[in-house]
């Protein structure tokens, strides 16, 4: 009886797997610093003292000083640090996550050669219609784009069912910036923001998508979103939500991370 319900669950599952993934592909900027030091001239900066003895008048009992002060004062250059404007150009199929790059003990595995395809700009424009489609492409200055479907091999530890990652390559590190901060017109589900500044890359919006079942267990998706230089990676981790927890998927995006960390960077 349990085995017929898990089952129920899992199709359940794959059927909001398959709608989110199909919703995904219709769519989916140093300081001034001032420095000023005299320690140099400290001798000569400080003020001189002359003091002069006027001769005593029948008047006048206590001479009076008179008081000379010099002081040299020395500035040094502004300095502008340049900001770091290399790009990866290395393309997106090459940085996708592979079988290999994740943890062992959950097995995951690629189950057919249609669970990793590319996502061309044509079908950003194909999705979203040709007005906004390349309104958007223009805006981004996206290149190309590619996601994998990993689906766990084992149910004897917490992890996701099932892992996606989609990963998109950008013209520079502004355009990939610019995609994190636009809003998703392509998600239909409502994702609630976990943290929007988390600790990863140059920058990572953390969220998540929460619904009840009718067994009243629910299903979740966690998405960790993270832009480095002129790429956004996005990690996907979809499961019943006694199965894994945020902290799993965050470790998958570090993962991806390191990929993109270890891509060598060229001036555009």
């Amino acid at each position: 009886m349990k085995e017929n319900c898990m089952s129920k669950q899992n199709k359940i599952l794959w059927t909001v797997v398959i709608y989110i993934f199909g919703i995904l592909m219709a769519g989916c900027q140093p300081s001034d610093i001032a420095i000023q030091t005299a320690m140099a001239e400290t001798n000569q900066a400080l003020p001189t003292t002359t003091n002069t003895i006027l001769p005593m008048s029948t008047k006048t009992s206590t001479p009076e000083p008179t008081f000379t002060s010099t002081a040299t004062l020395t500035s040094t250059p502004t300095y502008t640090a340049t900001p770091d404007m290399r790009i990866i150009e290395i393309p997106p199929d090459d940085l996708l996550l592979e079988k290999d790059d994740l943890p062992e003990d959950a097995k995951y595995y690629l189950p057919g050669p249609s669970w990793i395809s590319p996502h061309r700009n044509s079908e950003i424009i194909s999705g979203w219609g040709k007005e906004e489609g390349l309104a958007y492409l223009e805006e981004t200055g996206r290149i190309d784009g590619w996601i994998v479907y990993f689906y766990r091999g084992t149910s004897t530890v917490k992890a996701p069912e099932v892992l996606n990652h989609n990963i998109i390559q950008y013209e520079t590190s502004e355009g990939a910036q610019i995609a994190m901060n636009m809003d998703s017109p392509f998600l239909e589900v409502e994702y609630q923001i976990v943290n929007d500044n988390y600790n990863l890359g140059d920058k990572t919006i953390i969220s998540k998508y929460r619904e009840m079942q009718p067994s009243g267990e629910y299903q979740i998706i966690y998405l960790v979103e993270t832009a480095y230089k002129n790429y956004q990676s996005r990690v996907f981790g979809f499961g019943w939500e006694n199965e894994f927890d945020l902290d799993y998927v965050i470790q998958i995006a570090e993962i991806a991370l390191k990929k993109l960390e270890k891509a060598p960077l060229v001036n555009p």
